[in-house]
């Protein structure tokens, strides 16, 4: 599929404002010398994925344009007001530091199985993509994967707390790669 000029996606830039998303400090003394905000990493790859898509002539409802807060019901609001075909909310991941790779996540209950191809595009398409550690599509109550009217994933493209992860997830090339999965796994569900 070339052209998405008939769909309307709702890219949503996790965190934001005051709500920093998952943090590492910068620590010298452990050979840590990044210190990593993940609502910077999520509008980064955000912003990438929105101009691929317009790109492809989709509509696209960015729910944070700049750093700003956005409470998780203004984002379902601006995605279900859109009447978006497809959602999908861009995160970097936090844990113990040797915790790593990629996973996404669809709503637990959801019997839409658009929902469920979403997810296992998104997954493969970023694993393909990265070679990262495959953690698998995942089922949760996220509030935007629960009160979204439309096919919903969320993906955590990374851990800003293991080293070696974070080192990459901050250049733009990976940056560059993760959002050309994101847009390919969209592609892929679009087409019937």
């Amino acid at each position: 599929m070339d052209n998405l000029k008939n769909f309307i996606i709702t890219i949503d830039e996790g965190h934001g404002g005051n709500d920093p998303g998952a943090v590492d400090l910068k620590d010298d003394t452990t050979g840590d010398f990044v210190a990593t905000l993940e609502k910077v990493l999520n509008k980064k790859v955000g912003d990438k994925v929105v101009q691929k898509l317009r790109d492809l002539q989709a509509t696209v409802i960015s729910t944070r344009e700049n750093d700003e807060f956005v409470s998780l019901g203004e984002r379902c609001r601006l995605a279900n007001n859109a009447h978006s075909h497809l959602f999908v909310s861009i995160h970097f991941n936090a844990g113990f530091s040797s915790a790593h790779g990629i996973e996404t996540f669809i709503y637990r209950d959801s019997t839409n199985p658009v929902t469920k191809k979403l997810g296992e595009n998104l997954q493969t398409n970023l694993i393909k993509a990265t070679g990262l550690y495959d953690r698998k599509l995942q089922t949760s109550g996220f509030y935007v994967l629960k009160y979204t009217q439309m096919p919903a994933a969320l993906i955590e493209l990374g851990f800003v707390t293991n080293s070696k992860e974070e080192q990459l997830i901050n250049t733009d090339q990976y940056q560059e790669k993760v959002a050309y999965a994101i847009v390919e796994a969209i592609k892929e569900t679009l087409s019937k």
